[in-house]
């Protein structure tokens, strides 16, 4: 088994300075290991275009991406073999008193989404410091479409729109973004931390759902706006992860009609129904526990369902009904 120092990974490497002499120097070495029969010299120095303004005139200027920092996939000691003809490349300890071999590096799959955008953008890309990025705040994300399909990172979402920036933290020391991601592309792998982003999508999401399942449940043609809102919620929230069992109950109740409008297949309708199911005993919210009863019994039509549901509504004050409960109540007297 290879010991720490023989191991190929994305070391990063620091230079004295931010100037365009690392990559040049680094593809000549490269072009001169290849005339020689050498192994070939992996790495990674993207540049971004800047503008620059000289004498009163503005012109593109080529910068390195990362300032002083570039990346070379090798070994420790080949590494530092490297170095005896280029001393101004420096391996980055892990801290202070960390082993001569204990070195930064960036992990393959890391590496690799830096290296899709870096292809996509034409070696030109935008970089955001990690505190600009706000990289504990946002929604992890994966890309399922476009020129950044399999990209995962952290979504920056722009006022207004579903769509956003996809930011991605590589080591805990950088950030880089994508340009703007059309919002069929970004599929939500978990929620941010303080789950308020969540309540606003599943809130926001409510009267679209139940507006379309009102129109099923009625035999009627839903709208190409309401199909075109289903549709987008479940493929990007289709699979994402939900740590609170209330909130996985109302996010179960709402895939379940989604895909009971979309018509999906039954064996697909039936696991998010047995889903719910298992839920319920767990949530001792009235009106959460209501909504979701309603829901099952108007995607599956098992009377056991709505009986629940009923005995849940009769105890309530109908004097003092929330805008919820109220909703509840006008669902469970339209459904057959």
């Amino acid at each position: 088994m290879p010991t720490q120092k023989q191991e190929k990974r994305w070391y990063i490497l620091r230079l004295p300075s931010a100037n365009n002499k690392a990559r040049d120097e680094l593809a000549a070495e490269s072009e001169r290991r290849s005339r020689i029969k050498m192994p070939p010299l992996e790495y990674f120095a993207p540049v971004f275009t800047d503008v620059d303004s000289v004498g009163g005139k503005s012109r593109p200027v080529t910068k390195p991406l990362y300032l002083n920092y570039v990346f070379m996939r090798s070994t420790v000691d080949a590494i530092n073999k490297f170095r005896t003809s280029y001393p101004h490349y420096n391996l980055i300890r892990r801290s202070r008193t960390a082993a001569s071999d204990d070195c930064l590096y960036v992990g393959d799959s890391e590496m690799r989404m830096m290296q899709v955008m870096a292809r996509v953008l034409d070696n030109t890309m935008l970089c955001l410091s990690p505190d600009m990025a706000a990289l504990n705040k946002g929604d992890r994300v994966r890309i399922i479409g476009g020129d950044f399909a399999g990209v995962e990172g952290i979504l920056l979402t722009r006022q207004g729109r579903d769509g956003g920036r996809v930011v991605i933290n590589v080591c805990n020391q950088f950030a880089v973004s994508t340009l703007t991601i059309r919002p069929e592309f970004i599929k939500v792998i978990s929620f941010d931390k303080d789950g308020r982003h969540l309540y606003k999508k599943l809130d926001s999401y409510y009267p679209r759902i139940r507006r379309a399942m009102r129109r099923h449940v009625a035999m009627q043609a839903v709208t190409a706006a309401e199909r075109g809102a289903v549709e987008t919620f479940v493929a990007r929230f289709g699979t994402v992860e939900i740590p609170s069992e209330k909130i996985r109950g109302k996010y179960l109740a709402f895939m379940l009609m989604s895909h009971t409008v979309l018509g999906s297949h039954p064996d697909l309708r039936n696991y998010y129904a047995w889903q719910c199911s298992q839920l319920i005993p767990s949530i001792t919210n009235d009106t959460t526990r209501a909504f979701i009863l309603t829901a099952m019994y108007a995607c599956t039509r098992d009377a056991k369902y709505r009986h629940v549901a009923e005995d849940i509504v009769s105890r309530w004050d109908k004097s003092r009904l929330t805008p919820k409960q109220q909703d509840v109540v006008d669902d469970l007297a339209v459904l057959p």
